[in-house]
């Protein structure tokens, strides 16, 4: 049964985090992506603070930090472009956008876990390309009756950064996991994020409006409480999973999240697609898929032994 501790690890993370997107979209009318990210992270770094606190973990190790930097500043990106996406886009298309990451994930396994990637997984990167192309389909044919499909593709480009700044944060938790504990690895990513995210904030909107707006309602103050418990609990399950399973399987099970979302944001928006972007949704999901189990890379044992010794810079 152990084995399929990762892959429950990464389902469970996966239903928190499209729950988390929904409510995103619904506070999204009243604040700002980035007072949402100071919300999300805030609420996560006082946790992991008390825990950490609580287990007698020193919060600056001796050796090791350029990795947990590098994590909270991608993750920091990451989050930021995920939830300017998921308030411009449908759902199952803002969450599928940034779990594509494993495409990037390969290429920064390997440049810096020195994990073996098979030369066929070009051919997926490519059908992901094309399943990115079907996505923004309607905005390529202007004629098209089902206006309703057509994307932003400024949010589209900031959705793909996304996927950038995660694949980072993915390759720096799988090294980071050798030598730290979870907690310790989520501390630093919230912690890094609220710092980053809190003056990009206030020059949205002050916090007094913020407050007011948080505690206008018992529902809009479960919701911001709500926002930070998904997102909580659905960060360390994923952090415990990547730390059981390769870069490429761990974004590859991330699909669930592209599911469930679409399964949401139907429920909650009635978002609906054309029907050239769900078939894009399926190629892209498939490329995804093929990428991250075909083999999954393969960390060498010189790759395992720099994760486990040296800083990633």
């Amino acid at each position: 049964m152990t084995h399929l501790r990762p892959l429950a690890l990464m389902a469970a993370s996966s239903l928190g985090f499209a729950f988390m997107t929904v409510i995103v979209k619904l506070l999204s009318a009243d604040l700002s992506a980035f007072w949402l990210v100071v919300i999300r992270t805030g609420f996560t770094s006082l946790v992991f603070m008390l825990a950490l606190m609580a287990q007698g973990q020193k919060f600056i190790p001796k050796t090791g930090t350029a990795v947990l930097v590098i994590r909270g500043l991608a993750g920091f990106g990451g989050i930021s472009c995920l939830f300017y996406g998921a308030t411009h886009l449908p759902l199952a298309i803002a969450t599928l956008l940034n779990w594509s990451a494993i495409v990037f994930v390969l290429m920064f396994s390997a440049l810096f876990l020195n994990e073996r990637v098979e030369k066929s997984s070009l051919l997926w990167i490519g059908l992901a390309a094309l399943g990115l192309m079907l996505l923004i389909s309607p905005n390529l044919n202007k004629s098209s009756s089902e206006a309703g499909s057509q994307l932003s593709l400024l949010a589209v480009a900031i959705g793909v950064l996304g996927a950038i700044f995660s694949a980072m944060a993915t390759t720096a938790v799988r090294a980071a996991s050798f030598r730290f504990s979870a907690e310790l690895i989520i501390f630093y990513f919230s912690a890094l994020a609220f710092i980053l995210a809190l003056p990009l904030a206030f020059l949205e909107a002050r916090p007094g409006h913020v407050v007011s707006v948080i505690f206008s309602s018992p529902l809009q103050l479960g919701l911001v409480l709500a926002l930070g418990a998904f997102g909580t609990l659905a960060q360390y399950a994923m952090t415990r999973g990547y730390a059981l399973v390769s870069a490429g399987i761990g974004s590859s099970m991330g699909l669930l999240t592209a599911a469930f979302s679409a399964l949401l944001g139907w429920w909650f928006f009635d978002e609906r697609l054309s029907g050239l972007q769900w078939i894009g949704v399926f190629t892209l999901s498939v490329a995804v898929f093929l990428i991250g189990f075909q083999r999954g890379p393969r960390r060498s044992r010189k790759g395992r032994a720099l994760a486990q010794t040296s800083e990633i810079s």
